[in-house]
């Protein structure tokens, strides 16, 4: 007799848990406060991560224009010492007397 008085009891629990108004809200307060929090989680790493792609891109863009610098540098260093080396002098000096 005593297992079906906790029985009734459980079932009883059981309705006024799914039927109770304010017990339904209240859980649907707490779901719709999980949902809003976990949505304004989600925005935020959003735009951070393209934040970063952002960053990264604006950065390769300047390593790109950099690298492209010193290209021209370095080129306009080796033809510079091409001029200046002793062979490339005296024979350039040389060219001029011939003619």
């Amino acid at each position: 007799q005593l297992w079906l008085l906790q029985l009734h009891q459980l079932i009883n629990n059981t309705l006024l848990y799914l039927f109770d108004p304010w017990v339904y809200n209240k859980n649907m307060a707490e779901s719709s406060t999980i949902i809003v929090l976990l949505t304004i989680t989600v925005i935020l790493l959003s735009v951070v991560i393209v934040a970063l792609l952002a960053t990264i891109t604006v950065l390769i863009l300047r390593v790109n224009r950099i690298a492209k610098n010193v290209e021209k540098v370095s080129g306009n260093v080796a033809e510079a010492t091409e001029w200046l080396s002793p062979v490339k002098l005296f024979s350039t000096v040389v060219d001029m007397f011939k003619r």
